[in-house]
């Protein structure tokens, strides 16, 4: 296994393995019960936006791994800094958390509603996930981040750069997880 070789690659490892630690404290400090647990009708429990993300990034990283594979085979390799375009620099600001737009998920990316979620299931699911980003980071390695394109799932004409897909869901998780936090925090002030 080659080591990522720029600081790119070395803060996305760093953000996803991160977030790995923050879902696997959040969860263990909470009950199976509790994360199920929900506000309000309509709105998503712990565990909802934590299967959120895991069915994300379940389809994401099947198109990433593609996306991947086709650039090594059209040597699309690339040395950074890589500049990604103003739609792609958009996408990633869009899925911050702190961005202030909001949408619904689409449907392929829904948790089911009515299940109830088991603790231990998510947290594997969760940090296998995390464990899969950074292979595919270490897959990448000498790709032309901005040249290599990554076909969305829900969306298959948007394409964005391999790289800002990365950042974008690394912003997405994030997002989510602070989503899952405050609920958390809502849950013990009710």
């Amino acid at each position: 296994m080659t080591q990522p070789y720029h600081n790119e690659f070395c803060d996305l490892q760093n953000t996803f393995k991160q977030s790995s630690h923050e879902v696997k404290h959040l969860l263990d400090s909470l009950s199976e019960e509790y994360i199920n647990k929900k506000l309000a009708p309509g709105k998503w429990s712990v565990a909802e936006c934590i299967r959120h993300l895991i069915l994300t990034g379940k389809y994401v990283t099947i198109e990433i791994d593609k996306s991947i594979t086709n650039g090594i085979k059209r040597n699309k390799m690339g040395n950074p800094p890589f500049k990604y375009g103003w739609f792609n620099r958009y996408f990633i600001r869009y899925m911050k958390h702190k961005s202030h737009f909001t949408m619904a998920a689409p449907k392929l990316y829904k948790p089911d509603l009515h299940s109830y979620y088991d603790k231990s299931v998510l947290v594997t699911s969760y940090l296998d996930l995390q464990e899969q980003y950074c292979r595919l980071l270490e897959k990448a390695d000498g790709l032309d981040l901005k040249r290599v394109k990554v076909r969305s799932p829900v969306i298959p004409v948007m394409r964005l750069s391999l790289g800002a897909c990365f950042h974008a869901m690394a912003a997405h998780q994030e997002r989510h997880i602070d989503q899952a936090k405050r609920t958390n925090r809502n849950l013990w002030s009710k």
